[in-house]
C-alpha cells in the first residue's frame, strides 16, 4: 500500500478525499481484465474474472496511524469519496491515505489522490 500525506491548513469546511483513475471503459477491457483469488464471508476461497480496477483506500489520522477512521474497497469505475466533517477536526491535522489498486494487466497503472473543500 502506499501512504500519502496531508496537512489541512485551517478547519474550513468538509473534507472529500478521493482517488481516481482513468474514465469507465477509456480502457478496453481486454487490457484490464483478469481474476482473482478471495476469500468470502463464510472462509471459503473464491476466484472472480473482473474487468475494471479494484480500489482500497483508507485514512488514518497522523497522529493514531494504528486506527483506520474510514476505508472504502471497490469495482474502481465510479469514484466513492470520503467524507470528513468540519466538526472531526482541526487546522493543522494530518491525515494520511493509504491506497492500494488492483490492475488486472493495464499497461496504464496510474492514479490520482485527491482532497476537496472550500478551502
Amino acid at each position: 500500500m502506499t501512504m500519502y500525506s496531508i496537512t489541512i491548513p485551517a478547519k474550513n469546511g468538509d473534507l472529500y478525499f478521493s482517488v481516481e483513475s482513468y474514465f469507465l471503459d477509456m480502457i478496453p477491457n481486454g487490457c484490464t481484465t483478469g481474476q482473482y483469488t478471495y476469500t468470502d464471508s463464510n472462509g471459503a476461497q473464491q476466484t472472480a474474472t473482473q474487468t475494471k480496477p479494484l480500489v482500497y483506500f483508507a485514512l488514518y489520522n497522523a497522529a493514531d496511524t494504528n486506527t483506520v477512521l474510514q476505508y472504502k474497497y471497490y469495482v474502481e469505475q465510479y469514484q466513492k469519496p470520503m467524507v470528513v466533517l468540519e466538526a472531526d477536526y482541526s487546522a493543522n491535522t494530518v491525515f494520511l491515505l493509504g491506497v492500494r489498486y488492483l490492475w488486472f494487466g493495464s499497461p496504464f497503472k496510474d492514479y490520482t489522490v485527491k482532497v476537496y473543500s472550500k478551502q
